[in-house]
């Protein structure tokens, strides 16, 4: 009892002094509110589900945004220009979901599914929130010459590099190399895989306003 005593005498001092635990909320976001509209920068975004590496060479994000701070922000975004095997494969993402944490996470909100017109399979990355390796970098970037911000239009630029991501393949070949005694039972099989992997980077624009990433 005395232990307990000593511990809840030392916490109450050191709430006096201003020192506490750390709050879960060290970083947000900031808008103006609004709709939000982005682009893919800098690279391609990039699904790896075995044996492909699919490669988007565009996509485009709409979204909106709560006026004043938050900790989260949602995206959809929509992939275009897919391929694979060093673009020989032409493939279909449906759009992909997000909800990026200030503090550097971010979850799939809906399941993403990746096919081909050519091949009887496909795959289908579930939602998801936990990643063997997760690293979401947000940085703000200015650009000039609206006359609606003299002072330059604040934009987000979201960066995303996932691992141990969750997925299915469903059907031969997207299940992976097999003998030929074993592709008449593989074109219906399904194999789960957890170490799929995902990469891409954006710049989001609130319509009319700003929008930043706040870190304490």
């Amino acid at each position: 009892m005395r232990y307990l005593k000593m511990m809840m005498g030392l916490t109450a001092a050191l709430c006096a002094l201003g020192v506490g635990a750390v709050s879960a909320s060290a970083a947000e976001f900031e808008s103006s509110g609004g709709n939000t509209h982005g682009v893919g920068v800098s690279k391609n975004e990039v699904f790896h589900v075995y044996p492909m590496t699919v490669i988007c060479a565009r996509a485009e994000t709409k979204g909106s945004a709560a006026s004043g701070k938050s900790e989260t922000l949602t995206d959809e975004v929509k992939y275009t220009a897919c391929t694979s095997f060093a673009g020989q494969l032409k493939l279909t993402v449906s759009p992909g979901h997000f909800e990026y944490n200030a503090n550097g996470t971010v979850a799939i909100l809906e399941p993403i599914k990746i096919s081909s017109a050519v091949l009887q399979c496909h795959y289908e990355i579930p939602a998801q929130s936990s990643f063997a390796k997760e690293s979401v970098f947000f940085g703000d970037v200015a650009t000039f010459g609206n006359k609606k911000f003299p002072e330059g239009q604040k934009k987000l630029q979201i960066e995303s590099v996932l691992q141990g991501m969750e997925y299915t393949a469903v059907g031969w070949p997207c299940t992976g190399p097999k003998n030929p005694s074993e592709v008449v039972e593989g074109k219906a099989a399904e194999e789960v895989g957890n170490e799929g992997a995902f990469s891409g980077k954006i710049e989001e624009t609130l319509t009319n306003g700003n929008l930043t990433w706040l870190k304490e």
